[in-house]
């Protein structure tokens, strides 16, 4: 590396040191000597990695940095990774990180303070060479720029989650994404329906399009998804059988929707099941996929009690069945894996049976209901409801013995009351 370019190196990050709140920070005041970069002494938070003499890496996460974020970052042309995630930058997204184009992961979750007007820049469709961006939680407003992903043929994640953009759904020439695996859209405002261009993604495994505006269409789903999430789309009536067919999901949210009707047949590699709050009602279905982890039921309008065939769900480890209108016990053959179970606002009640009561298990529920807590072993309890109730193997403790009299002793009282009355 010649002169100039490490002349052109200390320049940016002299720049970003003495524009942010960096200049305030002593351990930092070393990195200002004549060295190079590269000589740099790693500080806590604050890391920059070389190869061959040449920056490759600047890791600053969670570095409490404010101020802004300089457009001379640009000048690193030689960065492949980037990552100033959870600090408190302000002002925009410098367009000059799209001259980083080396850049193989961008990282910029929760860098800048919010609310704010800062968009997009359309100059990231330069990082010709990226294979995931971060870009969540930083008040970002707008639309996506349309060309975003031209010539992105190597990216593998997007994450835009926890802003206010707006418009469609990211898509334009999906077909060159051969290997983008993970999609997070997740609590922005986004609307219209999936874009059909999904649906031939081949390496596509993880999509969240929770909460924002979508219309009721799911052609756009990709056949091979591993993890979908829906929740808070204010889906209405069933549940679409494109979301059933999904041979290989894994986990599912479904969660906070209006959907009624029957909640089972679903995926049968299904690991994780997310149903809470939506319309459900009548019995609680009994086919349920045994190879289930862990099922959030609660906040539904389920009836009756819990079916024994809860009992061939060998993998379940977490079950939530509180604010309902279920009754009855807890099964005495149910799973030995779980670990938490949640049944308050119900009214199953006990006996719980007594391999259920580990150190590592949780139950919760009310001790109020009409079977009460008597009959629940080495467990305990909080008699208001509402209360959590944590199971434990508390060790009975035996009543303390009656001291015993001793015959000698009463003798003995006996000739002290004789003496006194003499």
């Amino acid at each position: 590396k010649n002169r100039r370019e490490a002349n052109i190196e200390r320049y940016a990050m002299a720049t970003l040191y003495y524009a942010t709140s960096m200049y305030e920070d002593p351990q930092l005041a070393i990195w200002m000597d004549d060295g190079p970069v590269c000589d740099w002494e790693p500080q806590k938070k604050f890391k920059i990695e070389c190869v061959d003499d040449i920056i490759t890496t600047i890791d600053f996460s969670e570095a409490d940095i404010s101020g802004p974020l300089v457009p001379e970052i640009g000048l690193l042309t030689t960065l492949h990774h980037l990552t100033l995630a959870s600090n408190q930058f302000t002002g925009s997204i410098p367009t000059t990180i799209g001259l980083l184009t080396n850049l193989r992961n961008l990282d910029l979750s929760q860098s800048f303070l919010t609310p704010s007007t800062r968009t997009i820049p359309e100059q990231l469709h330069k990082l010709t060479d990226i294979k995931s961006i971060y870009l969540d939680s930083n008040g970002l407003t707008g639309s996506v720029p349309a060309n975003l992903l031209s010539h992105m043929s190597d990216l593998r994640v997007l994450s835009l989650a926890d802003n206010g953009l707006a418009g469609s759904f990211p898509s334009g020439d999906f077909h060159r994404l051969t290997d983008l695996s993970h999609l997070n859209f997740q609590k922005n405002k986004f609307d219209g329906a999936i874009p059909v261009t999904y649906k031939n993604l081949p390496s596509l495994k993880t999509l969240d399009i929770s909460y924002n505006q979508i219309q009721d269409t799911w052609a756009g789903l990709p056949p091979r998804i591993e993890v979908l999430n829906v929740a808070g789309l204010n889906i209405k009536g069933a549940i679409p059988n494109d979301i059933r067919q999904l041979s290989e999901l894994l986990e599912l949210d479904i969660s906070n929707n209006a959907l009624t009707g029957e909640l089972t047949p679903l995926p049968p590699a299904l690991q994780r099941l997310d149903a809470s709050n939506n319309l459900f009602h009548g019995l609680l279905p009994l086919d349920f996929p045994p190879s289930l982890i862990a099922l959030y039921l609660d906040h539904n309008n389920w009836e009756g009690s819990i079916p024994e065939e809860f009992a061939e769900l060998m993998d379940l480890d977490a079950l939530s069945l509180a604010n309902t209108d279920l009754e009855g016990y807890i099964p005495l053959d149910f799973p030995q894996n779980v670990r938490d179970m949640d049944f308050r606002a119900t009214k199953i009640g006990g006996p719980i049976d007594p391999s259920l009561c580990r150190d590592d298990v949780k139950i919760i529920l009310d001790c109020d209901v009409p079977l009460g807590c008597d009959d629940l072993p080495c467990c305990e309890f909080q008699s208001d409801a509402g209360k959590k109730v944590r199971c434990s193997s508390r060790p009975e403790i035996p009543p303390p013995l009656e001291p015993e009299e001793d015959e000698d002793d009463e003798d003995e009282d006996d000739d002290f009351e004789d003496d006194d009355e003499e």
